[in-house]
């Protein structure tokens, strides 16, 4: 097992990491996967007929399709030493090699450490009977420095991880984490920090739809954002780079975005719910409530075709570098202002706790802003706060609810 980090800036106060293991399905298993484990095993001693050694066996590869090569059998190897399953003795040695051999019911269980690569590339979908689960082992500090990005993640969990942007690893990527389409997905309990790009955390629908169902079927659904840290974008394009950018399509059903603390998006906002280029990425259909949204130029942002939208018991504050444009909640081009709720939610240091702009003038529904700075005691740098004011703290905000 690998050496718990001590350089990460987050404390486990908010906390970030799974409680307990999840449990696999009937018939799933538990794959482990630590620093100090095995993606390889080493090929006995012998040639082939063209005087080539053998081979080393890769085991995500003789794990998802059972095929070994054929000196296995010439020196009697069993199947479970040329290719032992990932148990927490013969654990894998890093998290793509354990997303890359999870089929529908398994358990991914990583063991602390810090691994430097890129996840999510081999995903299979889950089902609601049988889910898949990524997720630290319980007390286990672990940090993926580079990026997670999974398409059609139909029922996974993440759950528990540190991710974390890195120069090598996630270079010019738009997120540190992304999601692509998929149903019945879960983030939950995890880090993310230090986006140099778009988001910290990227939702949106797979490309490439040419009809109207497959519009649907591209786009995700059921998906829930929980109890998250999400922290610190330190991209510099003004009104580009935010924590969480939602552009799930006007074809996504069934958002939750919920008891998160997201820290500093100064050139962007907190939360943004609008299309890019194409206003039918916009998303429909979210909750987004009991989150708290501190420094970014504007908290949370509505745009173009976004619809049906709840923001509630939300805590927005600390404005940092925000323009006359910005606010607590902006709107810009809605469409459908007028399916938009902003209903009881404490606002406080903007210049404007609302900012419409754009057509039509129709406005977006509010309800009950609380005017209020919203003091804290901890450490916004480590996602630890507490506010000061009882009622904010039992009514409002990631703590609540």
């Amino acid at each position: 097992m690998g050496v718990t980090s001590a350089s990460a800036a987050v404390t486990d106060d908010f906390g970030v990491g799974a409680p307990s293991l999840a449990k696999p399905a009937s018939g799933g298993r538990y794959i482990y996967v630590d620093d100090s484990g095995r993606n390889m095993v080493t090929a006995a001693k012998g040639s082939y007929s063209d005087g080539s050694p053998w081979r080393n066996i890769n085991r995500v590869s003789c794990l998802t399709t059972g095929r070994l090569p054929a000196w296995v059998g010439m020196v009697g190897w069993s199947t479970d030493q040329a290719c032992p399953e990932p148990d927490i003795t013969h654990p894998l040695a890093s998290v793509e090699a354990g997303v890359s051999v999870a089929r529908a019911g398994d358990v991914v269980v990583v063991r602390s450490g810090q691994y430097f690569e890129r996840v999510g590339y081999h995903a299979q979908r889950g089902t609601a009977s049988r889910p898949i689960v990524l997720q630290n082992y319980p007390g286990e500090r672990v940090e993926v420095h580079g990026w997670l990005k999974l398409v059609e993640a139909d029922y996974w969990t993440v759950e528990g991880l540190r991710w974390i942007w890195n120069r090598v690893e996630t270079q010019g990527a738009q997120s540190v984490v992304n999601f692509i389409g998929g149903t019945g997905w879960t983030f939950a309990h995890n880090e993310v920090r230090d986006s140099h790009g778009v988001a910290n955390v990227l939702v949106r629908a797979k490309g490439g739809a040419s009809s109207s169902s497959q519009r649907v079927d591209y786009a995700p659904h059921d998906y829930s954002i929980i109890g998250n840290c999400i922290a610190f974008n330190r991209g510099t394009q003004a009104g580009l780079d935010h924590n969480i950018y939602l552009m799930p399509s006007i074809w996504s059903t069934g958002g939750e975005i919920t008891h998160n603390l997201l820290v500093s998006a100064p050139y962007g906002g907190n939360i943004k719910a609008a299309g890019s280029r194409d206003p039918n990425e916009s998303p429909r259909d979210v909750n987004i409530s009991y989150n708290t949204l501190l420094g970014g130029a504007s908290g949370m942002i509505f745009g173009l075709k976004a619809r049906d939208i709840a923001f509630t018991r939300n805590v927005v504050s600390l404005s940092r570098n925000s323009s006359y444009y910005d606010g607590g909640v902006k709107t810009y081009s809605m469409s459908y202002p007028g399916t938009i709720g902003v209903k009881d939610n404490v606002i406080g240091t903007y210049r404007f706790a609302i900012r419409e702009s754009g057509w039509p003038s129709e406005h977006i529904y509010v309800r009950r802003i609380v005017n209020s700075s919203a003091p804290y005691t901890g450490s916004v740098k480590n996602c630890s706060i507490t506010f000061t004011k009882s009622w904010t703290q039992d009514n409002y905000g990631h703590h609540a609810g």
